[in-house]
């Protein structure tokens, strides 16, 4: 593809966001893409759960990782999501739930999420993200409530434990392209479903991430080479974020307007066979 149609080609965000946001995913610990401050936790935002109680649902940030494009193997994102609460077992209250959404490149809200059933025991997964009731407003589709039928498995290797909920996914599972893709927004809860003899139950929000579940920060997620993030760092090709720098697709765009002038000036420019100072 021609590089300038590549570059027009881009969402704005990105053309204008730092380039180390683009290569950190790379890093084992991955891009920190969500943060929230701590002792915010309360049932719907309403009823107030403050510590120590309600550590096991106040959220403190979300990473994503992803690892490198390697022929004949399945590529995964990890999600790890990061709460107050630093049990060192793996513990979750009956009907719990944590979860992180996006928006992938095609609009669709897909979701990952570890979940509790009825006796605590705890299923991770993937899936596409069903819209709310519409009650008392518009319907809105922002990772809380699970299409029926799109759950997959996640990776065996997914865990919960000292306050860290990772789920990790193959890049196939929810459709995002190995070849680099773009994540066009996240977000993150906890929720916790509560029941009235002879009325009915429901599932609250705990806590959010941004507070109105709005999918923010939109992130680019690349190929990955052998080339660690630390190693590009130390080139100084992650870590300056100035507004000359020339990595990422921004810098693309600033050297492709730039040619054309350091072209012109060439063009004007003795050779060093007629300069009045190439017999010196």
């Amino acid at each position: 593809m021609n590089k300038l149609v590549l570059a027009a080609s881009l969402p704005l965000v990105l053309l204008l966001s730092p380039p180390a946001v683009l290569a950190d995913v790379c890093a084992a610990e991955g891009e920190v893409v969500l943060t929230d401050p701590e002792d915010d936790a309360g049932f719907q935002n309403v009823i107030p759960v403050p510590a120590p109680a309600g550590d096991i649902y106040d959220l403190l940030s979300l990473n994503v990782a992803a690892t490198p494009l390697v022929k004949d193997e399945d590529r995964k994102l990890t999600f790890a999501i990061a709460l107050v609460a630093q049990q060192p077992t793996p513990f979750m209250l009956p009907g719990t739930a944590i979860f992180a959404s996006f928006v992938d490149s095609k609009q669709q809200v897909r979701g990952v999420r570890v979940q509790s059933d009825n006796s605590g025991g705890m299923s991770f997964f993937s899936y596409i993200a069903g819209p709310s009731s519409g009650a008392g407003g518009s319907p809105v589709t922002d990772g809380r409530f699970v299409q029926a039928g799109t759950e997959v498995p996640a990776q065996p290797e997914s865990s919960y434990a000292n306050g860290v909920a990772t789920i990790v996914v193959k890049f196939k599972d929810v459709r995002i392209k190995e070849d680099g893709d773009f994540i066009l927004g996240f977000n993150a809860a906890t929720t916790q479903a509560a029941s009235v003899s002879g009325v009915g139950g429901a599932a609250g929000t705990m806590d959010t991430m941004p507070e109105d579940l709005v999918h923010t920060n939109g992130l680019e997620i690349p190929k990955c080479g052998k080339k660690s993030a630390g190693a590009k760092d130390a080139e100084g090709s992650v870590s300056d974020k100035s507004g000359t720098h020339f990595g990422g697709a921004f810098g693309l765009l600033n050297l492709l307007l730039m040619l054309p002038m350091t072209w012109l000036r060439r063009a004007g420019r003795p050779s060093a066979a007629k300069r009045p100072d190439a017999a010196l």
